[in-house]
């Protein structure tokens, strides 16, 4: 789920998976991730969860 608070630089990422765990993440949390996943060229064309 997401949440509206601010960025805790704490996220997850599980390659070709969802993360288990708990699915909450903040919006920045998520903005960060996404920005950081795409500068890694193993993630080109692969399917990455996200999750705080």
């Amino acid at each position: 789920m997401l949440t509206n608070g601010s960025a805790t630089g704490r996220y997850r990422t599980a390659m070709e998976a969802s993360v288990r765990g708990r699915g909450r993440i903040t919006r920045e949390d998520l903005a960060v991730a996404m920005l950081a996943l795409l500068e890694q060229p193993d993630t080109i064309r692969h399917a990455v969860g996200v999750a705080g």
